[in-house]
């Protein structure tokens, strides 16, 4: 019995010490292997955000432009809310010029309208109605008119006060007279309308559409004038210039003042509050230009056309008379009483209008 006892107890104290030899090391162990595991996931969560975010920044980047495209639009909302009414859709649609700028427009609600982003003047702009129409008709911001630059608005013409509406694009403004008619000027034309103010210049309405004028020029009519391009340029023909005007006699304009005629033949047109409009040809032309220009001429300005019956062509100017005789031209002021006489005499065979010989005061 007592070596039963004595058996068993031996057998205890080796379990015993046994396990406490084991215990403590698997317990270190665990700890030790938690922790490792811990410190790598912690390192591959950390890596694979790092990872992450940085494919979410390369994929989808902060689009600026759409940011102050979206901000604009939205302010232009709050202006012109009235009328338009709020937004059909919930996003913007991109747009493009013709160079391949990119903008933005958003449709209205009302008013057929839509509000575009101008990405080179950082601006938004309501445009609606029939000159909505009109622009996507020519293809919108990737026609020649481009971006539009201001909102539709109400103008006063420069001739008489009379109030239409005005919408300027980049490469174009559209012009609705009084009578709700609406015409685009644009190109070369375009630029000289602009040039002078547009409609509220003393052009006033386009009244007309740009047409082909001569092979190589265009023309438009305006309510004060017409535009005429030459060349790489256009040029203002107006007034009693106008009412002068034609192509066959004077050729295309090279100035605002000035037309040039086909073959290098010279015709000037002069305007002035103290003369009718007159034309001034060829060589009796070219004669008056060495006496001076046409502000500070010795010859003084035109008072009538040239006229001719066969024998000579006698023009008059505020001076005097220039007379053309087998290819010769000379001037005959009317200095003294004698000259006056002389070039009266001629005036009345050429049916010109005949003066009276005033002296000059002398002190």
């Amino acid at each position: 019995m007592k070596k039963s006892i004595c058996v068993l107890g031996v057998s205890l104290f080796i379990n015993s010490a046994f396990a406490q030899i084991i215990k403590p090391g698997r317990i270190q162990n665990t700890e030790a292997n938690k922790e490792a595991v811990n410190q790598v996931n912690k390192t591959v969560a950390t890596d694979a955000f790092k990872k992450e975010e940085q494919t979410v920044k390369t994929i989808i980047p902060l689009d600026e432009g759409l940011v102050a495209a979206t901000e604009s639009i939205q302010a232009k909302m709050k202006e012109v809310v009235n009328k338009a009414n709020g937004f059909k859709e919930d996003k913007l649609t991109e747009v493009y010029n013709s160079t391949k700028v990119k903008g933005y427009y958003r449709n209205t609600n009302n008013a057929d309208g839509a509000i575009y982003y101008n990405p080179m003047r950082k601006k938004s702009i309501f445009i609606y109605g029939d000159v909505r129409k009109f622009y996507d008709s020519q293809g919108g911001s990737n026609s020649y008119m481009d971006f539009p630059v201001n909102d539709l608005s109400i103008v006063k013409s420069g001739i008489g006060g009379e109030v239409g509406q005005q919408a300027i694009f980049e490469g174009a403004c559209i012009t609705i007279n009084p009578q709700r008619k609406l015409q685009v000027v644009f190109g070369q034309v375009y630029e000289k309308y602009r040039s002078v103010g547009g409609a509220t210049s003393y052009l006033g309405f386009a009244a007309s559409d740009k047409v082909k004028y001569t092979s190589n020029s265009y023309a438009q009519l305006f309510d004060g004038g017409m535009i005429i391009t030459n060349n790489n340029d256009a040029f203002i023909v107006k007034g009693k210039i106008r009412e002068k005007y034609n192509y066959k006699d004077c050729g295309l304009p090279i100035t605002d003042v000035t037309t040039e005629k086909g073959n290098s033949i010279i015709v000037f047109i002069v305007n002035s509050n103290k003369t009718p409009a007159c034309f001034v040809k060829n060589e009796i032309y070219k004669k008056w230009m060495t006496y001076g220009n046409t502000v500070n001429n010795s010859c003084g300005l035109p008072t009538s056309d040239a006229a001719e019956n066969g024998i000579m062509i006698a023009q008059n100017f505020e001076k005097g008379l220039m007379l053309l005789v087998n290819g010769k031209v000379t001037f005959v002021p009317d200095d003294n009483e004698k000259n006056t006489e002389d070039n009266n005499k001629i005036r009345e065979t050429n049916k010109l209008r005949t003066i009276k010989f005033t002296p000059l005061k002398t002190n």
